[in-house]
């Protein structure tokens, strides 16, 4: 004989509490759209507050966990003839999981101040208290909070914080003492089967405040004598951009030798042969030619760093930014505007824009792979990333121009602002945003203008070929008018 399980679910909640009231139980359960949330998932904690009408009650929760129980309801039938007496048993459903509150109940931190014993009302209650929470809510929308703060309400602060842990985790203390045998053990510990190669740097870090080093480690010279032929050229490469230009940021070095389709790694060994780096002051983070100093030469001023960062939300959805772009040489190695890309480079060392070529029209790329948006600014590279680190000779805006054909207005290099006027950073800063705003607005009108002009075309296209349809067909209806019967 087979039977079958009815397919009702129950759920049983060990409410931590005598109820007298099923009504007031569900409601500090979260009521029937609570409830039912919690029992839609089978992770979701039940949550159980004891006062729900007040928002500082902090609750205690539920842990579901699995069960294989049933639902059986049994009856007892009395025969009123003969007394006997049958049980009837009938399953109602099945319960495929039941809450239990095994947590600790935390204090209560509300909005109760406890009542002075000459005011209880109660002969020989000394432990009472009143509620105020009524007198902390603001009821009415208002724009003034004055009238709501000089009521006379005791103070209430809740705490900042409550722990997330409310369950007893056992911990065993235990003294651990410094035996022979507990020291051998546990150098033990920290040897380890494999050991990975050192890497050695022979890079130089120089501050502001530290003298310029003229030659490079003899480590890192031998290092270079020692690489294979193509690495041998990609050194050559480097010292003959270090010729034309004494300081270079990571990004625009990695661009002067695309052409070699280098990837990031592979100048790490060879540039500490050619330049040390300078963390910090108004040259931080470039590489400078071994020998020179920028804080001697005021003509150094134009390789000065501006650490640029498009703060706006509304200016990043239009460039479409994101947090941290694709390295360098990642971007070289891919064209995402799907077209040949041809990189120019002007003359003394600066480099060009990027441009593609698509049949009749030149356009502009960004963001694209190949481009040079990566260490310049100017109309037709912008920044492809919240965050980029300019150096002032490859940012074309008219304040910058204007600073840099100004006379050098310092006899002395300032740690801060190098060789240029006072908060030049933030006249730069606020001179690239302007820029960005306007050239922004005039992409989004000639696009518009184009948009307008496609339509139109569309619609002039579909017209002439109505217009042809209906000529065809008038001149086969005449066709057939001539012809005799």
């Amino acid at each position: 004989m087979e039977s079958s399980l009815p397919s009702r679910d129950f759920y049983v909640v060990n409410y931590p509490a005598i109820v007298q009231n099923d009504d007031r139980a569900i409601q500090t359960l979260g009521g029937i759209a609570g409830i039912s949330k919690t029992f839609s998932s089978s992770t979701r904690r039940l949550k159980l507050t004891f006062r729900p009408e007040m928002l500082l009650s902090k609750p205690v929760f539920g842990d579901p966990s699995p069960s294989t129980a049933l639902v059986v309801r049994a009856r007892r039938l009395r025969n009123k003839r003969t007394g006997e007496e049958k049980v009837q048993a009938e399953i109602l459903g099945i319960i495929p999981r039941t809450y239990s509150f095994n947590a600790l109940m935390d204090f209560q931190y509300g909005p109760f101040e406890k009542i002075p014993p000459e005011q209880c009302s109660s002969f020989g209650k000394s432990d009472q208290f009143r509620v105020f929470y009524d007198k902390l809510l603001v009821r009415e929308p208002t724009r003034s909070l004055d009238l709501h703060l000089n009521n006379d309400v005791p103070l209430c602060v809740p705490p900042i914080l409550f722990t997330r842990l409310d369950q007893p985790l056992t911990y065993c203390f235990s003294s651990r003492f410094r035996t022979n045998e507990y020291i051998e053990l546990d150098s033990h510990n920290h040897n380890h089967p494999y050991h990975r190669k050192e890497r050695k740097s022979y890079a130089m870090f120089v501050n502001f405040n530290e003298p310029t080093p003229m030659t490079a480690h003899p480590a890192a010279l031998e290092a270079i004598s020692s690489l294979p032929p193509q690495s041998r050229k990609l050194a050559h490469e480097i010292e003959k951009l270090f010729r034309k230009r004494p300081a270079w940021t990571r990004s625009a070095l990695l661009h002067g030798l695309r052409h070699l389709r280098i990837r990031d790694s592979s100048i790490k060994l060879i540039l500490p042969a050619f330049g040390y780096y300078m963390p910090n002051g108004p040259w931080g983070r470039v590489w400078v030619r071994f020998g020179y100093d920028p804080r001697t030469e005021p003509t150094s001023r134009i390789y000065q760093t501006v650490d640029y960062r498009v703060r706006s939300p509304r200016l990043q959805s239009k460039l479409r930014l994101y947090g941290r772009r694709p390295r360098v040489a990642d971007r070289e190695d891919s064209d995402c505007s799907g077209s040949e890309v041809e990189l120019h480079a002007e003359v003394g060392g600066d480099l060009g824009a990027v441009a593609s070529t698509t049949g009749k029209d030149l356009h502009f790329v960004h963001p694209s792979s190949k481009s040079t948006s990566c260490f310049r600014f100017n109309r037709n590279s912008w920044p492809d990333a919240r965050q980029i680190l300019y150096q002032i000779t490859d940012i074309d805006v008219p304040e910058v121009v204007e600073m840099l054909a100004a006379p050098v207005p310092r006899s002395k290099c300032d740690p801060v602002e190098g060789w240029m006027p006072e908060k030049h950073q933030k006249i730069i800063r606020e001179s690239i945003t302007r820029c960005l705003d306007t050239w922004l607005a005039m992409e989004e009108e000639s696009s518009s203008r184009q948009k307008e002009f496609t339509i139109q075309e569309t619609v002039v296209s579909q017209k002439e070929k109505t217009e042809k349809v209906e000529d065809n067909g008038l001149e086969e209806n005449h066709g057939v008018d001539a012809t005799p019967d």
